[in-house]
């Protein structure tokens, strides 16, 4: 599960990976243009 929240009701935990940078990958060969 992925929140930027710091505290998340009912769940634990269990490891914290700070601040996540992602890459958004676009693929025209894929089923068109896909854009996540």
């Amino acid at each position: 599960m992925v929140s930027s929240a710091f505290t998340l009701p009912g769940f634990r935990i269990v490891r914290s990976l700070g601040i996540v940078r992602g890459l958004t990958v676009r693929s025209a060969s894929f089923g068109g243009q896909v854009a996540a």
